[in-house]
């Protein structure tokens, strides 16, 4: 258990679902927190490329969301692992 909650990859996984839940609620924020605290996501899912998804569509954004910080939680903790391991 304490493994797990010195693990990077948990709290980037409550953090992301904590802002998909204040978006998802809707607080005031209009998505703005959600969008550009993973702006490059953002940019990416409003680009030309990618625009066939309608904007409501808030199942993609949210695990997408969740999946970048996932990977962003992960990558750190490999960082970190290397890094111990030196």
């Amino acid at each position: 258990m304490k493994r797990i909650l010195r693990s990077s990859t948990f709290w980037f996984a409550i953090a992301s679902i904590a802002l998909i839940c204040d978006n998802f609620i809707n607080t005031g924020s209009e998505g703005l927190l959600l969008a550009f605290s993973n702006y490059p996501l953002y940019t990416y899912l409003t680009s030309n490329v990618f625009n066939h998804f309608p904007r409501n569509a808030n199942l993609v954004w949210y695990s997408w969301h969740f999946i970048t910080y996932i990977c962003c939680g992960l990558i750190i903790d490999i960082f970190r692992y290397k890094m111990k391991k030196t």
